[in-house]
C-alpha cells in the first residue's frame, strides 16, 4: 500500500491506495485522484478518460496471410479501434474471418461500401491474462492429444483446427497485454519470446495433423507413434514446469531434447523415407520450439522469484 494525495472539493487529504494500482495507472506521488460517492460506497478514480488508440489502413493486398498480418500485428499493438478502407467483397470476407478466428473481443460495428470499423467491444480485462494464458496450455494439451488420436486413424481435423483458433486467439490477446505492460513491471521481450516459441511448437503440431489429415492411405509406423508421445512429455513438462513455477522440470527438457531429437529423431528421419518423413520433420521442429520455449520461461521464473 502506498499514500496518496487526493482532493475533494477544496479538502485535501493522504490516503492508502493499492501500489499495484496506482502503477497500472500510471500515478506519481502528489498525483491528485477524484472521489465520489455511490450508494453509500466511496469510489476513487484517476479522472482520466481511456486513451482510445485509432488506427487508420487502407487494405491493398488480397492475400488472407497478409490481411491477417495487418490486422493481428494492429491488435498486437494495442490499437482499440481499426478505420480499415478495402476495395473488394473477397477482401471483406478475409477480414470479417480473421477478427473472428485471430482477434479475441473486437468485432466489426460499422461498414458502408468500402469501409469498415473494427472496435474493441468485449474484449476481457488485463486482469484475466493468466486465466487466458492457462486456457492456451490446456489447449495445447487438447491440441497434442487430438492429433495423438489422428495419427490412429481417428477423423477429427475440424475440431482440431477449432482449437488451433482458440490457441492463437489467446496468444494474440497475451502478446497485446505484453505491449500495455509498463517493461519495469513486466519483462516484456521474455514473454515475448516465450509466447513464440511455445506457439511456434503447437503450430508445427496443428501443420502437422492437417497433413495426415489430407493424406489418402498414409501409413505411420508404430515407431513413428512412439516418437510422437515421447514429443508430447516435451510439452507436458514445459507445462508443469509453468503451472508449478518449478525450474527443475525445465533441467528435465534439456535432458529429454538432447536423446529425441539428436539421437532418437534424426536416426528416425534417416531410417524412413517419404510422406512419414515429412511428419517426423513437424514433430523433431515441434520438439525444438518446446525446447527453445523453456529457456526464456526460465528467465521469467526467476525475474518472478526475484520479485518476491
Amino acid at each position: 500500500m502506498r499514500r496518496k494525495l487526493v482532493k475533494q472539493g477544496t479538502t485535501t487529504l493522504m490516503i492508502s491506495l493499492p501500489s499495484k494500482w496506482i502503477k497500472s495507472n500510471n500515478l506519481d506521488k502528489g498525483s491528485e485522484v477524484e472521489i465520489d460517492t455511490e450508494n453509500n460506497n466511496i469510489v476513487i478514480s484517476t479522472g482520466l478518460k481511456e486513451n482510445k488508440k485509432i488506427l487508420q489502413l487502407k487494405l491493398e493486398a488480397s492475400e488472407e496471410t497478409v490481411i491477417r498480418a495487418l490486422l493481428t500485428n494492429a491488435y498486437r499493438m494495442d490499437y482499440n479501434k481499426i478505420h480499415l478502407e478495402f476495395q473488394t467483397e473477397e477482401q471483406f470476407k478475409k477480414i470479417s474471418k480473421t477478427i473472428k478466428e485471430y482477434l479475441l473481443g473486437f468485432e466489426v460495428v460499422s461498414r458502408s461500401k468500402n469501409v469498415c470499423i473494427i472496435e474493441n467491444i468485449t474484449e476481457p480485462a488485463t486482469e484475466q491474462t493468466e486465466s487466458i494464458f492457462i486456457k492456451l496450455l490446456f489447449n495445447i494439451t487438447e491440441l497434442i492429444e487430438n492429433t495423438e488420436k489422428l495419427l490412429e486413424g481417428e477423423k477429427n481435423i475440424e475440431y482440431i483446427s477449432e482449437i488451433e483458433s482458440n490457441i492463437l486467439r489467446y496468444d494474440n490477446f497475451c502478446r497485446r497485454i505484453a505491449t500495455k505492460q509498463n517493461s519495469s513491471e513486466e519483462p516484456t521481450q521474455l514473454l515475448w519470446t516465450f509466447y513464440t516459441e511455445l506457439v511456434h511448437g503447437q503450430r508445427e503440431i496443428f501443420m502437422l495433423a492437417r497433413y495426415v489429415s489430407e493424406q489418402k492411405n498414409i501409413k505411420i509406423s508404430k515407431e513413428t507413434k512412439e516418437y510422437f508421445k515421447e514429443l508430447k512429455q516435451i510439452y507436458l513438462l514445459l507445462k508443469e514446469g509453468y503451472m508449478k513455477k518449478d525450474i527443475k522440470k525445465l533441467d528435465e527438457i534439456h535432458v529429454l531434447e538432447k536423446i529425441l531429437i539428436y539421437q532418437r529423431g534424426y536416426n528416425l528421419l534417416a531410417k524412413k523415407i517419404g510422406k512419414e518423413n515429412i511428419i517426423i520433420y513437424r514433430m523433431l521442429a515441434s520438439a525444438r520450439y518446446f525446447y527453445l520455449a523453456s529457456s526464456p520461461m526460465i528467465g521469467l521464473l526467476l525475474w518472478k522469484n526475484i520479485k518476491q
